[in-house]
């Protein structure tokens, strides 16, 4: 562990949280390998992730260090590559909440105000219609924008 005032290289910011240094350095080492993508072969890349998540890890509490063992294993990192690329996206998100959000205050004012008695099925249903509307936003904005 470096004194105060040294550099740390796994840690550069001592203010961080394990986790977030953890975050801090794989953005920066997939940052870096894409500017070299073309020297540097898979075996290579894998072999500097798979070192940079041990550095971190030999700084991470045991709680932690299992719970990045678990989110790091090939197949639950490539899941959640493609959720959150996919289904997982903020704006989608965002918007099906308020559509709940709405949907529940709307729901509350009619059983309140009338005889409506709700099935239970209204919030989640405006949840996945405003979740269809911000993919369909998402997708549009994808196509006007190319990004």
């Amino acid at each position: 562990m470096p004194m105060r005032g040294q550099y740390n290289m796994t840690n550069p910011d001592p203010k961080l949280s394990p986790r977030d240094a953890e975050s801090q350095t794989q953005k920066t080492l997939k940052n870096s390998l894409q500017l070299k993508a073309s020297s540097i072969d898979k075996s290579r890349l894998n072999e500097s992730y798979i070192k940079t998540l041990s550095l971190i890890r030999k700084q991470m509490n045991p709680t932690d260090k299992l719970m990045s063992q678990i989110l790091h294993q090939p197949i639950i990192d490539n899941i959640s590559g493609v959720v959150s690329k996919t289904i997982a996206r903020p704006r989608p998100l965002l918007i099906g909440s308020i559509m709940a959000f709405l949907a529940a205050i709307v729901c509350m004012v009619l059983v309140s105000s009338t005889d409506y008695r709700p099935t239970g099925s209204e919030i989640s249903l405006s949840f996945l219609i405003g979740w269809s509307l911000g993919i369909v936003i998402d997708y549009a904005s994808f196509l006007i924008k190319g990004k």
